[in-house]
């Protein structure tokens, strides 16, 4: 399956093979701790006292 997402990309999307597993567990590991730390920048800046 290709999704195009613009005239000058496109992405090719393949059935999950047993082998990713290793990829996925990595990108959904670092994306739950970059939005974690997002969140507790934020949430430090906005609740500081003045």
């Amino acid at each position: 399956m290709t999704l195009v997402l613009e005239k000058e990309y496109s992405m090719n999307i393949r059935r999950y093979l047993p082998d990713d597993i290793s990829e996925i567990t990595e990108l959904f590991y670092n994306t739950v701790h970059t939005v974690n730390l997002t969140c507790a920048v934020k949430c430090k800046t906005l609740c500081s006292d003045p």
